[in-house]
């Protein structure tokens, strides 16, 4: 659910995702193991999908969360993100997931 911290979370979020070691991806890592983006990110972007800005920052969020870890990362970590990577693949194909990812798309075009 969306509370009145949820745009400033996801920003320092999206800030820490951004600036990670890309050999040591520990936030990318921790967030997998809670199953952040199944659990609350999209559900966030699916229920409150009127909410441009919401829907801004956590598409913002679901590009650098989906993306494959670099070359040099530790090879325990590396298989574990992509270990997330592919049951993400699952969630994305949720009906309402689906829809709401289109219609945002076919606001921006």
């Amino acid at each position: 659910m969306k509370s009145e911290h949820c745009e400033e979370s996801i920003r320092d979020l999206i800030k820490h995702l951004k600036f990670e070691n890309v050999k040591l991806p520990v936030v990318k890592q921790i967030l997998g193991k809670w199953k952040f983006l199944s659990h609350d990110l999209l559900p966030l972007l699916v229920f409150h999908n009127k909410d441009k800005k919401l829907s801004f920052l956590t598409l913002m969020m679901l590009v650098q969360l989906t993306e494959i870890p670099a070359k040099d990362c530790e090879s325990v970590i590396k298989n574990e993100i992509l270990g997330h990577l592919t049951s993400y693949k699952t969630v994305f194909l949720e009906p309402r997931v689906i829809d709401t990812l289109m219609a945002h798309l076919a606001d921006c075009l």
